[in-house]
């Protein structure tokens, strides 16, 4: 007589940690971190978001200080428009080589094609990480630490090897967004190899303020 109120419970734990239990969590999660995201997105458009960062280059004897200040105008559809408004030393071609503010490091749930799967292993704070690839960019792959009640984004990483291409061999980058979905800091490393031999771009960022509303 007892044995059957545990063997129910039995079945019961098993339905929800079955692989289809787990499959369905992992797409809500992924519904609501789109949905969170279109939803920043529709407020971002109104007002762009301005950066500051500063760093440094180097490579063999030579070592150069980074400072720019750049411009992110967000649009409803997760498309990013970057305007450096001031820069010094290797800041420009740093960040040509190290394509860090783009839209799948921006908006990565609203990429256009973009494979997204939940990792198993859990984020930091109780955060759910998500992988994002993208069929096409410099950086092809990061890993979002979302919330996993509210959708919203808090940080991203992006996966090294991810296929930044060009003349970066190597590249790590950490992104933490504001409640508002737009980003809050950075900070990245990338190995360039050029005619002169390899070298490296250190930025640290952070976001300064936003422009008059249109």
């Amino acid at each position: 007589m007892i044995h059957e109120p545990l063997s129910l419970l039995a079945l019961a734990v098993l339905a929800l940690t079955s692989p289809s239990s787990a499959a369905a969590a992992d797409a809500d999660v992924v519904a609501r971190a789109r949905a969170r995201e279109s939803a920043q997105l529709a407020e971002l458009a109104r007002s762009p978001v301005r950066v500051e960062a500063e760093g440094r280059a180097s490579g063999g004897r030579r070592s150069r200080e980074i400072a720019w200040t750049r411009e992110i105008t967000y649009a409803p559809d997760g498309t990013v428009q970057v305007r450096q408004l001031s820069g010094s030393g290797a800041g420009a071609r740093g960040g040509r080589a190290f394509q860090l503010l783009g839209p799948l490091t921006l908006a990565p749930f609203s990429v256009p094609g973009a494979h997204i799967a939940v990792r198993p292993s859990p984020g930091p704070g109780g955060s759910v990480l998500v992988e994002v690839r993208s069929p096409a960019g410099a950086i092809s792959a990061v890993v979002v630490e979302v919330d996993p009640a509210t959708g919203a984004k808090r940080a991203l990483e992006v996966v090294p090897g991810g296929g930044e291409g060009g003349r970066v061999s190597e590249a790590r980058a950490r992104i933490t967004f504001d409640e508002d979905g737009a980003i809050a800091r950075l900070e990245s490393h990338a190995e360039i190899e050029g005619r002169r031999g390899a070298g490296t771009v250190e930025v640290r960022g952070h976001r300064v303020a936003s422009a008059p509303q249109r």
